[in-house]
């Protein structure tokens, strides 16, 4: 369930990734419906397809018109229709495309960000002599922790399972 997250004065709702069970072939996500568009957009071709499938049965019987039987016409509904599918498989692979780099640009931001933290109080820790063994126990410590944040940022946004 999602928990609320202050965020200055913003209360903020945090969404839990979907995890897909992909399948041993990676064809199970092809019949997954949460988190699909297929609903969605079946709820908007249903309708659609139907009334085309109406309108061609109505121009075929009720008009008697023959001019599906012209290869020309067969040819330019074609060409017609992938133009449409090309355009939307191009599309939806682009915008993929970018949010899976601005996901990697965003971490990697963190990343360097957590690293000039690290570099921040290495860089102020006290330097006086009779507290150095203090100074190096909390910088060594430090270095621990900011790996272990590191590497649950990249669990968290990774679907592998731990080996």
């Amino acid at each position: 369930l999602p928990r609320p997250s202050l965020y200055g004065a913003f209360v903020v709702r945090l969404k839990r990734m979907i995890d897909y069970d992909a399948g041993k072939w990676h064809i199970g996500l092809l019949f997954v419906f949460r988190g699909s568009v297929f609903p969605k957009s079946l709820a908007w071709a249903l309708p659609c397809s139907t009334v085309a499938i109406l309108t061609s049965r109505y121009s075929y019987y009720i008009v008697e018109g023959d001019e599906w039987e012209d290869p020309r016409a067969v040819t330019a509904m074609w060409s017609s229709f992938t133009f449409v599918l090309g355009f939307l498989v191009v599309f939806r692979t682009q915008s993929a495309y970018g949010r899976y780099w601005e996901g990697v640009t965003l971490l990697r931001k963190a990343c360097g960000e957590w690293l000039t933290a690290y570099s921040s109080c290495i860089a102020f820790s006290n330097t006086a002599p009779e507290r150095r063994m203090e100074v190096e126990n909390f910088q060594q410590l430090f270095a621990r922790l900011m790996s272990v944040l590191y590497c649950v940022a990249l669990q968290s946004s990774s679907t592998m399972e731990d080996d």
